[in-house]
Order: C-alpha cells, then structure tokens, then sequence
C-alpha cells in the first residue's frame, strides 16, 4: 500500500469539500494495516536513508510500527503510553 496525503485548509477557504471528505473519512476509520517503505531524502534529492516493515493502526490512538530493514526496532502505543 503507497499513499500520500497532502491536506491545506482554512475555515475561509471556499472550497472545503475536500478536506471534508477526509474528516469524514477518518471519522468513520477503524483500523488499517500496511508494509512500508520510508526513505530520508537529502537537499540533492539522494536517499541517505531507507527502512522497510509494516504499520498497524486502530482507533483510538493505539499502533504498532515494526521497522524490518535495515535493522528491527519497533514502536507500540495503546492510547496512553509509547514503547520503543
């Protein structure tokens, strides 16, 4: 799964359909589960950096994030707390 989100809005922008479907969306979101692939990327727009593993959401606020590569490391939340 690749996506990217980019969202800009005002409570004078005239056109706020857009961002409303996404506060409906999330509204209505519960869980999601993904592999990714996340690159840091310097100011000559060379990859300096890049990782791989899989995502874990659900609401509320409770996540797992599990880097695979370059090394393992894991990120979990219930809600309340962080653990690495």
């Amino acid at each position: 799964m690749t996506f990217a989100v980019s969202v800009a809005a005002e409570e004078s922008s005239p056109d706020t359909a857009g961002f409303t479907r996404l506060q409906d969306y999330l509204e209505n979101f519960g869980s999601m589960r993904a592999d990714f692939r996340q690159e840091v990327i310097n100011s000559d727009r060379e990859i300096i950096e890049e990782t791989r593993g899989h995502v874990l959401l659900k609401k509320p606020g409770r996540f797992r994030w599990h880097y695979t590569e370059p090394f393992e490391r894991v990120i979990v939340s219930d809600g309340t707390r962080v653990w690495l």
